[in-house]
Parts: C-alpha cells; structure tokens; sequence
C-alpha cells in the first residue's frame, strides 16, 4: 500500500512506496494502519524489537525496531504515530536533494567565510610592531611600578596610622589624666566652696548677731525708762503728771498722789546724778521715803509728809502740812539742781530758771486755798515738772553715753 502526498516545496503530488522495504517491514506498516490505535501502542512498549541498520539498507533479524528503519529518509515509526503531519509536511525526493546542495553551498560559504576571518586575525596580529609591544611591556612595567609604589604608599599610610594610633592612644591616656587631675580640682573647688558657703553662712549669721545686738543697742539706747514710768505733760496754767493735775480744785487726794509720783522721780534722777559724779557713796542731808499716796521726806531728823493721817482735819489745816513739807522738798530740789549742772552735756541748760527757799521762778510753793485754783501755785508745779522733765534729759544723756561705752 502507497501512500500520496503533495510536495510542500514543489507542490507536486507524489507517492512514498513501501516497494524498496522488505516484506516483513511493509506488512508491519499496512497492519499498523489497518487496525486500530491500541495496537500502535503496543507496538511502542515492545522493547523486544531488534534491528541492524547500514547506510544502503536494512537488515531485520528477528522482530522489526521500528526506531531506526526509514523509508525515504522517514523513521518508520514517524510513518506509523505522525502519518498525517508528514503528509501535510513532506517534500519530495528531488525537493530534498536541491536542499542538501543549497545547504552544501551555504556551509561552504560559512567556512570561506570563517577562513577569511582567521586570516585577518593573523594579519591584525603580524601588524602589531615591536614598538607596540615594548609600550605595552613598558606600560605593563608601568603599572606593576605604580601597583609597587601603591603597595609601599599604602604600608607608609597603615605604619603612618599605627603611628597615629599609638599618639593618638598617648594623648587619651594624657587626657584621662587630665580629666582626673581635673575631677580632683573640682572636688577640691566644690570642697572650698562648700567651706566657703559655711563660712560665708557663718559670716552672714555673725553679722546678722552683730547687727541684731546693734538694734538691741539702738533700741536700748533710744529706750527712755522715765517716759514709761512718768507721763509729765505742761500746758498754759498747770502740769500733769502720770495723770494727775497739780491744780487745786476742791480736795487734796489728787495733789496728794501727784506728790508720791513727784518724790519718786526726784529719788531716782538724785541717786543717778550721783552716780554719774562718783558720789554715791556720800550722805545726803535728807532721805526721800516713796510709798505712794503716803510719801513723805526726813530732813533733820524730822518727817515731812506730803499726805494727810487724819482725815478729820478741815483742808486748811490739811493744806499748812503740806506747805511745811512742800518747803523741805525746795531743798532737796535746790541740791538735785546744783548735782545736775555738774554733769556737762551737749545741750543748752535750764539757768534761767531759780529755786529760792520758798519759790521756783518767783512762783510761790505754799499753797492758798482761800484763793480760787491758786494759779500761782499751779504754776510753780508747772515750773517744777519742767525742771523734772529737763533732768531726765540730762540723765538719759548720761545713761546713753555709759551704754555706748559699754556696748563699744
């Protein structure tokens, strides 16, 4: 059985003949076509297919191995799975002899080719000078020379840096030294100043003593003991003292107590004059008693009271009593007055005004109840308390001078 087909170069319709195999190999094809599909698959497991095939022909013995018998130059087993692909590509036999020539034609081509190329390998090659040859040695030379002297850079650069290294080690132990020098300096700093502070604190509180003690001294300098103890106020026609008018007005209780304040602040201002002229020592001619509303003076042996025992008596003869004791005190006054102005001070005195036996500034000190408010005598008192209140000046004087001497 022949089978057609077209020539896919030519276009002609030819024929593969089956006439050239040997008969076992053609009745193999026609029953492979002839029957169905399975047994085509047997036929490709059969591994027990044998052949030997030369260049001219085909030799079977035995079964028939499909793999390598060919017809027109087709595997049989091409002719047996792809029959219908080969049909639609197959060429003819003169088709393919005019393709292996084109194909001779091309190689030959190829190897002239690939000869001329070889050719002008070895002209470019023999073209090469000598003096190309030694720029290239030369430059060669050249890098190998630079490739050296990098070398020789490269370990002047790592022995520079080793040195470097080792300096630069140097200087941090140095710097480490420093800083721990430097760390002693600041303790040592922090240490003065904590000292400093103390100190400073301790200054600062001494002065804060110091000027605390000057305020002390100042206060006590500018303390004036007898304005808290006696409140002596004058006015046009009388004086006062610690409230109690020295005025005449219709009973005696009232001068009375003014006395007892009087004697009291006379007793203190003698005993510190006589302090202030070193006298204290010495006896006086008379002795002042303070007991209040019932204050009285010794003088010669005698008491003078400036209060009243018996209170039966009418003012007048109340009022004879008081002017007999009244009397007595012009003389403690006349001594008071000559003590003080043996004290010198740095302000203007009283000389003007006179203690007489019986007067102060022709004021007389006898009291006259007949005479309505008795001016005169209120303003003997007047004049009296003035005096009262002129020698405590002096004495505050002198008790701020002793205290500035004390306090330094």
């Amino acid at each position: 059985m022949d089978f057609s087909f077209k020539c896919k170069y030519c276009n002609e319709l030819c024929e593969i003949s089956l006439s050239s195999l040997q008969p076992e190999a053609k009745d193999l094809i026609i029953n492979m076509k002839l029957n169905n599909k399975d047994n085509i698959d047997q036929l490709k497991d059969d591994k027990s297919l044998v052949h030997s095939i030369n260049s001219q022909s085909t030799i079977f013995s035995g079964n028939l191995d499909i793999n390598y018998v060919k017809i027109d130059h087709i595997y049989i087993k091409d002719i047996i799975f792809h029959l219908d692909s080969i049909l639609k590509n197959k060429i003819c036999d003169k088709c393919y002899e005019k393709l292996n020539k084109v194909n001779e034609v091309e190689i030959k081509k190829l190897n002239e080719e690939i000869s001329k190329v070889e050719k002008t390998k070895t002209l470019l090659t023999e073209e090469i000078s000598n003096e190309d040859l030694d720029f290239s040695d030369n430059l060669l030379n050249t890098i190998k020379e630079d490739s050296k002297s990098q070398e020789d850079a490269i370990k002047l650069i790592n022995d520079g840096n080793a040195s470097l290294q080792d300096e630069l080690n140097k200087n941090i132990e140095k710097l480490k030294k420093i800083n721990e020098e430097e760390e002693k300096v600041l303790n040592k700093i922090n240490d003065l100043n904590i000292d400093l502070l103390m100190a400073s604190r301790e200054v600062g509180l001494e002065k804060s003593i110091q000027q605390k003690n000057q305020f002390e001294q100042i206060a006590l300098l500018n303390c004036n003991i007898f304005d808290s103890l006696f409140d002596i106020e004058i006015n046009d026609k009388y004086g006062v003292i610690n409230g109690c008018k020295m005025i005449y007005k219709y009973t005696l209780s009232e001068i009375y107590s003014g006395w007892g304040h009087i004697l009291l602040l006379t007793n203190i201002i003698n005993l510190k004059t006589k302090k202030y002229l070193d006298i204290l020592d010495s006896k006086d001619p008379y002795e002042i008693y303070n007991m209040g509303d019932y204050s009285y003076i010794i003088m010669d042996k005698k008491k003078f009271l400036f209060y009243e025992t018996n209170s039966n008596l009418n003012d007048d003869s109340k009022v004879k009593v008081l002017n007999q004791s009244m009397l007595q005190y012009l003389k403690v006054l006349k001594d008071i007055d000559n003590k003080i102005k043996k004290i010198k001070v740095n302000f203007s005195s009283l000389s003007n005004f006179i203690i007489n036996d019986t007067s102060i500034n022709y004021y007389h000190i006898e009291l006259n109840i007949n005479i309505p408010d008795d001016a005169d005598w209120a303003l003997c008192l007047k004049s009296l308390l003035i005096l009262l209140k002129y020698y405590i000046k002096v004495v505050i004087y002198k008790e701020n001078e002793e205290l500035k001497k004390i306090l330094g």
